[in-house]
């Protein structure tokens, strides 16, 4: 198994330091992690198969900072700007149509909810834009949004974070497929 992240530079920072979007359509540290499988049947090392997926990750495409004080266990959080049109976000997604094709899972981590409104001002502001950007696009283009709350779930002993989002990677993998060197048609045929 090997994994290998390819950190953007378009908009690279630290993490409390690089936050949300800049005007371009480059979010904040965006990672791009491609998983990679290599079975050796039989155990040669030059035969065998291949199997890899890659997934991004990114600060949430929206212009917003947090501040960055150490003596703040919580530092609060920010929209610095509204962008109505959703321009640079519109941006942003064109980018991830471009390097990925659709269709795209926006998985929001963040928490839903908080007595006191933190990370649920992203989330809102989020949800709005990401229904606005869906209500210009196709169907077959359209990005599925999941707002799902990764805190409470870990709080919750009942339920096993990994199994939700097991349910996720399920999901994904159904619709943007991975890429495998010498598939059987039997496996071809589970999708």
């Amino acid at each position: 198994l090997t994994l290998i992240a390819r950190r953007s530079k378009q908009f690279a920072g630290t993490r409390y330091l690089k936050r949300g979007i800049n005007d371009l359509g480059h979010s904040a540290n965006d990672i791009e992690i491609e998983q990679v499988l290599h079975d050796r049947c039989g155990g040669d090392p030059i035969q065998g198969q291949f199997s890899s997926h890659v997934q991004m990750r990114a600060s949430i495409p929206l212009f917003w900072v947090q501040d960055s004080n150490p003596m703040i266990a919580k530092p609060d959080i920010y929209v610095q700007k509204v962008d109505a049109a959703c321009t640079s976000m519109r941006k942003h997604f064109m980018g991830v149509f471009k390097r990925y094709g659709a269709p795209i899972l926006a998985l929001n981590l963040i928490k839903q909810h908080e007595s006191h409104e933190r990370e649920t001002i992203v989330g809102k502001e989020f949800e709005r834009a990401m229904n606005f950007i869906n209500a210009f696009l196709p169907k077959d283009y359209k990005i599925a949004y999941i707002a799902w709350d990764f805190k409470d779930c870990q709080r919750h002993k009942a339920r096993s974070v990994v199994d939700e989002l097991t349910k996720f990677a399920e999901w994904s993998l159904q619709r943007t497929g991975f890429f495998h060197s010498n598939p059987k048609p039997a496996a071809l045929a589970a999708f």
